[in-house]
């Protein structure tokens, strides 16, 4: 299954991991290549890997490790859902601003007036129309 780190977390000797070449590059010191598989690396010595490293473990992970792991696809619906609300967040000031800007306009004592509003709501406009995209 594949894990992303979420803090600093270690393996023991005979840990079997899937790592990226790079991954392997800077543990090599500590690592062997899996005889059988393919990007797979057995720790020959303690191995740690950093918060935000994705990694492949099949088997149990060590309950000590649980609460520094998230398997990768929680962890990218996780941004998902945080993503589609900071985004309805931005829509939402957006329309606030492009209202603002209509009562503005509707407002204008005078041409000048009118003409700095108009484009204050056409800048709001154009400014939800690429957040709604």
């Amino acid at each position: 299954m594949k894990y992303i780190a979420l803090a600093v977390v270690s393996f023991a000797a005979g840990a079997e991991l899937g790592l990226s070449k790079d991954q392997a590059s800077a543990r090599r010191h500590a690592l062997t290549k899996h005889p059988k598989t393919k990007d797979w690396y057995v720790a020959t010595g303690p191995v740690q890997l950093k918060a935000g490293e994705e990694f492949l473990y099949d088997g149990d992970l060590p309950k000590g490790m649980a609460e520094s792991l998230e398997a990768l696809k929680k962890a990218r619906a996780t941004k998902a859902e945080a993503d589609a609300a900071a985004k309805a967040e931005a829509i939402a000031t957006a329309e606030k601003a492009l209202s603002e800007a209509q009562a503005a306009l509707a407002s204008a004592a005078n041409d000048e007036a009118k003409a700095v509003a108009q484009a204050v709501v056409d800048k709001a406009t154009a400014d939800l129309a690429a957040l709604k995209a």
